[in-house]
This record gives structure tokens, sequence and C-alpha cells, in this order.
């Protein structure tokens, strides 16, 4: 934000390069590729089928360009791929103000590259990158010296070109590509040697035709087609703060409205032809038959179109959104020698619109109190009444209280005498409940009918008329400690969280019912574990210092109830077995989580 003061400016620019990330198999030369395989043909007793010496030699080493070509060795990931992708920042900041106005003010942007080579036809580029622009202001008025009104809006502008070519056969042809078979590509100079009698104007590179695109990935890069995408959003907020000190000292009320926008354009669309393929059939050089063929080749003169660009009229995209949201604050926050005390009463609303969809809506109130004695004992108080859509009449809010304390023994008098190289040693505990609303279906608590691909109409599941909030409640306590003037650091975490009435989806609906129903509540999972830091800092200088930092962590969950099918065998059902066996697709997924991270 700004400040009081003569106006700073900042700059600051980056640039980097980001290797590839994924590690790929080093290439074997197509000599070796070539040798290893007449050894398995001799192992077969295939010695019809051996690859000459003369050709082994001619793959070791080519004594002229055009032999290089006819026993390639084709490096399809150097050929294709970058080493590294770049990407650079850039920002400008400029902020001040005086008594009455201060101003921050920001913009930026943001370059990423690719690890691909593009294909540039037609004055188009196929190469994926990001161009990205941010911008921020903020401005404060001191509209009296007790009331301040705020002005945020910031956003970015984003303009992305990406190909629309499926990445996982891209990345599979790179790697089953035959280095030794025949070249990717014929250059310019092969047609100036060989002419095509069919084309004698002919001129240019030309993509071999091979045993198949898989065989020569050049070809997917060549037919290529790629979209430009603008992308654009908008976060804005409009803030009154009062202070209300001649009611009492440290109260005060604050309302605040957010307008968030976010959209996507589709600018241009381009669709390349497909490349022509060709091959050369070193046999037939210098004999009266043509040496070159074409894929697909007829009677009728072939002549290469130019790329097809669409550019669209109306391109917004899917996944656009509004969000406006409403918020009011009473604070209250005061000193009393060495007690110090808050507390916060808020009430806020969301709207948010997404395409056509009737605009989705919740609300809360939620109330916060603290209070401390002198930094060495804190007490906490939480509470939020939170609506949700999702549940009928009844049962949209949830009551979400929790409490936390702590205590700092370490700043008592009697402690230090006592300890001393111990200059920190504080326990807390904190317990509360939290909800959650998940359900792949909007409206539990009510059935349409929808219209199906085709214009039939179906029925929508059953609705689930007591569909009520999740609840699970956490448990946490934790010790600190911190000795020789926080040379060495520990902090050690238990925590313990039950859940209950999940959302999930049924499985023992009988199929003679003749539909599912919505979510329902019917699953509940334990979970606790421990937590593990340790770290060590050293100071050196003011300007110098080091530490190192080791964590352990473990944890135990279970599944306790599940609708599972009652007559199913007990390797078939998901209660009583850990939550990252299988709670269901809703949830986590299908199949095994493989990593610690994967669970969490």
């Amino acid at each position: 934000r700004g400040f009081t003061g003569k106006p700073k400016i900042e700059f600051s620019s980056s640039y980097g390069v980001m290797t590839t990330a994924t590690p790929f198999p080093k290439h074997v030369d197509s000599y070796t590729v070539v040798s290893a395989r007449n050894i398995a043909l001799m192992n077969a007793q295939q010695f019809s089928s051996l690859v000459s010496q003369q050709a082994l030699n001619e793959y070791r080493n080519p004594s002229t360009p055009l032999n290089a070509l006819q026993y390639p060795d084709v490096n399809f990931y150097d050929l294709l791929v970058k080493p590294y992708a770049p990407f650079n920042d850039a920002n400008f900041n400029i902020s001040g103000g005086n008594e009455l106005f201060k101003y921050f003010c920001s913009l930026g942007s943001n370059y990423e590259g690719s690890y691909f080579n593009g294909t540039k036809f037609s004055g188009y580029n196929t190469e994926v990158r990001n161009r990205k622009y941010n911008y921020r202001i903020n401005v404060d008025f001191n509209l009296t010296k007790k009331t301040i009104l705020s002005f945020n809006l910031g956003g970015d502008v984003q303009r992305r070109i990406g190909n629309t070519t499926d990445n996982n056969t891209t990345w599979s042809g790179l790697a089953i590509g035959n280095t030794a078979k025949e070249p990717a590509f014929y250059p310019a100079w092969v047609l100036e040697q060989i002419p095509d009698t069919d084309y004698p104007d002919a001129k240019g590179e030309r993509i071999n035709w091979g045993t198949g695109y898989q065989e020569n990935p050049l070809y997917f890069f060549k037919r290529q087609q790629y979209d430009e995408r603008i992308g654009t959003k908008l976060f804005s907020d409009i803030i009154l703060d009062q202070q209300l000190s001649s009611i009492t000292k440290g109260l005060s009320i604050r309302g605040k409205v957010s307008f968030n926008t976010y959209y996507q354009n589709l600018k241009t669309s381009v669709f390349k032809v497909e490349p022509q393929l060709y091959r050369l059939d070193f046999s037939k050089i210098g004999t009266s038959s043509n040496p070159w063929s074409r894929k697909g080749a007829t009677d009728v003169v072939y002549v290469e179109p130019p790329a097809s660009v669409d550019v669209a009229n109306n391109g917004l995209q899917s996944g656009y959104y509004k969000n406006t949201y409403y918020e009011l604050s009473l604070n209250y926050d005061r000193s009393f020698g060495k007690h110090n005390v808050t507390g916060l009463a808020l009430i806020n609303r969301q709207q948010s619109d997404r395409g056509v969809d009737f605009p989705y809506y919740n609300q809360a109130i939620v109330g916060r109190s603290t209070y401390d004695y002198a930094g060495k004992y804190l007490v906490e108080f939480n509470v939020g009444y939170t609506g949700s859509e999702r549940f009928g009449p009844g049962n949209k809010y949830g009551l979400f209280p929790s409490a936390a304390v702590g205590c700092t023994v370490s700043e008592e008098s009697f402690f230090k005498d006592a300890v001393p190289w111990m200059n920190k040693l504080k326990f807390r505990y904190s317990d509360g409940l939290v909800g959650s609303d998940h359900a792949s279906s909007r409206w539990l608590f009510m059935s349409d009918y929808n219209v199906g691909t085709g214009n039939f109409i179906y029925e929508d599941k059953a609705p689930n008329l007591l569909s009520q909030w999740e609840e699970a409640r956490k448990r946490d306590f934790g010790i600190e400690i911190g000795v020789f003037n926080n040379l060495f650091t520990l902090g050690i975490d238990l925590y313990d969280e039950y859940r209950e009435r999940m959302l999930l989806t049924t499985k023992s609906v009988n199929f003679m019912v003749g539909n599912d129903f919505k979510e329902l509540n019917k699953g509940s999972v334990k979970k606790h574990g421990i937590e593990v830091e340790v770290a060590f800092r050293k100071i050196v200088t003011n300007d110098f210092n080091y530490y190192l930092r080791g964590s352990f962590s473990f944890d135990e969950n279970r599944v306790i109830f599940k609708d599972d099918l009652p007559y199913a065998p007990d390797y078939a059902k998901d209660a009583g077995k850990p939550l990252q066996y299988k709670l269901g697709t809703e949830r986590t997924g299908t199949g095994y989580f493989e990593t610690m991270d994967e669970r969490h």
C-alpha cells in the first residue's frame, strides 16, 4: 500500500531458463542399434536378414551427405525439443502519498516459452508461449482522522498460444521413433541434386514418408493446429473503515464490496492442412524412373493449399464467471495494561455467476474473540454460522465453533531463573468443528428432468431431502521449544480428526429401483498423527546466517463407515480400510496412493 512521503519507484527484471522437466532416454546411435539387431538376427538363425558390414560402416561414418540420409542417425529428441524453455519477469512499482491520499501502483509482465520447437507457416507460429500482463492500483483516502476509504483494483491480461495436438502421442512418438530406418526429412539441397520429375519446379524441404507417423514424430509437429486465447481477470474492492472511538476506544466498523470477473476469448484457431509425405528410393537414383514418390499420390497434379485460418467472431469460452462479495464487520482491539482483548463480528454474502447457470449463493456469520495476558496466556474462541444453497430447508445452515488456548511458560520469571538456557517453551491446544458441502450435484434436495444428446428427456437422480453439512472435529496439541537463543528449535504436533456425515455417492440402491440417489450423508473417517520439526539456526553476523531444518510426520487414517453393498465380500468393502485404499471416485479418485503427498 501507499505511504506518506515522496514517490518511491522500483523496477525489477529477471530472465531464466527451465530445463526439460521429464528425464528422457539417452539417444542410442543408429550404428549401435543396427549392430544389436544383427546380433539378435544371428541368435535367431536369420542370417539372410543381416545388414552388411559395408552398410554398418556407412551408419558409423557416412561417406557422402546423400549416404547420411540413406543410412541415417536421427535423434528426434534433439531435432524437436529444446534443452530449455525461457521465461522472464519484469515489474514496475510506484508508491507514495501525503496525509490525505496514499497510493500504490504496479505494472508487470511475465513470459513463458516452450520446450518444443514450433512450426512456422503462412505468417503463423505454433510454438507454445504464454504472455501475461498484470496490474495493481491501491488507493487510500483519509476522509477524516477516523475514516479511511480504500479502492483496490487489480488483474491481468493473458495471451496464450498453445497447440491442440495430443501431447501424449507427441512424447511417445519421440520415444519410439526409429532412428536408423529413414531420415526425418529431406533437406532442400536433395531436390536440387535429385529433381522430382513429376514436379520439376518443386523446392524446399520434404518430410519423409516413413512407415507411419509414429516412426516420424516430425509429422506431428508439421501438422499441428493451435489456438490463440485471450483471458482477462479483474479484482476490485471498495472498503470503508470507520473508527468508533467516540463510543469506546478500539472499536471500529468496516464495510467491503468486491467484484471479480474472469473471461476467456478464443481469438484465433489455425488449422494446418495435412503435410505431404515423400519418400526417396535411393535404388532409383540415376535411372530413368522417378526416385520420388508421394503418399496418397494420384494422377491429378497436387498443389499444397495454404493453412486454414479460422478467426473466431464470437469466441467467448466456457468457464467465465462474475463474483460479487459483500462484507460488514465490527472490530474491537484494545489493551488494558498487560491484558489484550480483540473481538470480531462479521457477516458476508457472495453471489457467483458462472455462464448461464442460475447464480450461486452462500453467506455466513462469523464471530471471534481473543485474550492474552502479557503474551503468556492466550485464549481464542471462534464460531461460524454458514449457509449453503446445496441443502434443503432446515439444513442450509451449519454451526461450527472452535476454541484454542496457549501458555508460554518461558515468559514466567521463575522459569527464566530455573532454566536460563531454554528461551522458549510453549504449550497450545485447539479443538473445533469445520464443515464441508462438497458434492457433485448442485442441489441435493431437489430433482429435475434434463434433455440429453439426441433430444431425449431423462430423469435426474433422486433427491436427498435430508442432506446436511459434513462435519469434522479437529483437535491439535502442540509444543514449541527453543534453546540457546533459538539456536535449536523443536516443534511437536499431535493431531486428531473425526469426520462424519460425509456426502458420498451411494452403492446400496438396488438396480430394480431404476434410479440412483444424489449424494447421501453416508461416510465416516478418522485420522490421527504426529508431526515433528527440528531446526538449527546460526547467526554469524548481521549480514550472514544459515540454518538446517528437518521434519518427520506420521499419520494413520481409516474409513469407519461407508455405504458398502451389504452382502459384498470384505475385500470389496471400504469400511475398516485406510482412506488411501479407496473411498470413492467422488472424493479421492480411483486406485492407490503412492506417496505421502498424494494422501493429503
